[in-house]
């Protein structure tokens, strides 16, 4: 467990807190955040926030976002390319929930950047 911003990053399948354990990184996620009342981000969500800080002014397309995460998170590559654009496009509303990122709609999609 890392903690940094106050948010912390899930690295396995066991909770930091109590020591249940869940079958995936999402599941733990969703346990923090629900038990324990943390925000808890796993590595793709990590990776995504480090991307758009890194780029801040400007706004990022989905598949610069999806490039970006293949090359820094390699287990997503084991799912079709359909649900791995779904589960990345989820994160993205899930991080805009939580107020950390915004986004504006153009005629190929929607543009994304982080919100400070």
């Amino acid at each position: 467990m890392v903690i940094r911003y106050s948010y912390v990053i899930v690295e396995d399948y066991t909770c930091p807190i109590c020591g249940k354990e869940c079958r995936t990184k999402s599941a733990i996620v969703q346990h923090l955040a629900r038990v324990h009342g943390l925000i808890a981000l796993d590595r793709v969500d990590y990776t995504i926030l480090k991307y758009l800080r890194e780029i801040y002014p400007e706004y990022a397309a989905f598949h610069d976002i999806l490039a970006i995460v293949l090359k820094e998170c390699g287990e997503l590559r084991r799912l079709g390319s359909k649900r791995r654009s779904n589960n990345i496009r989820a994160k993205l509303h899930r991080l805009r929930r939580l107020g950390l990122v915004e986004y504006k709609r153009y005629a190929l999609g929607q543009l994304w950047r982080i919100r400070f």
